[in-house]
């Protein structure tokens, strides 16, 4: 079940993408001006949607990207 806070906070992050095509859950936090499970949520929502992708493969310290929109600009 998606909270109602996440469920926002993933439209707000959705429209900021095109200003920051990569970022970690911390920079989300900031720019929401959100807690870190929200802004974590929100990430996780556009990921379950082939929005952002992670490219860092690790636990801690990960960072997305918004492929399409890097992908689209360097070709």
């Amino acid at each position: 079940m998606i909270s109602s806070s996440a469920g926002a906070a993933s439209y707000r992050l959705f429209e900021l993408l095109p200003m920051m095509p990569r970022f970690t859950v911390e920079r989300v936090r900031q720019r929401l001006d959100t807690s870190f499970p929200t802004a974590s949520a929100a990430i996780k929502i556009l990921e379950e949607h082939g929005i952002v992708e992670e490219t860092t493969g690790q636990k801690k310290n990960r960072q997305y990207s918004y492929t399409n929109y890097i992908e689209a600009l360097t070709s």
